[in-house]
């Protein structure tokens, strides 16, 4: 996180792993639970950033591969009960 975002985390949880085969490539992601603790967010490695709601999702495009976690992420109330 510090090299993209220039921040300092804590990981705290799984969220999920997603496996996920494209036309000329496979990919693996680990979506993982974690708190700021050290920093604020500064964009280097990309043109900007937003923090949005698990509701806000369904108002953003998301590649094939990002949707199992979208999912996970949207399927509780409480986001501390997928930890």
């Amino acid at each position: 996180m510090f090299e993209e975002l220039n921040i300092i985390t804590k990981t705290e949880g799984l969220v999920c792993e997603v496996y996920h085969k494209y036309s000329d490539s496979n990919i693996h992601l680990i979506a993982y639970f974690t708190r700021i603790i050290k920093g604020k967010p500064k964009v280097s490695e990309h043109s900007e950033y937003k923090w949005i709601s698990c509701e806000e999702f369904i108002n953003y495009k998301f590649l094939e591969a990002d949707i199992p976690i979208v999912e996970k992420l949207s399927s509780t109330n409480n986001l501390f009960d997928l930890r």
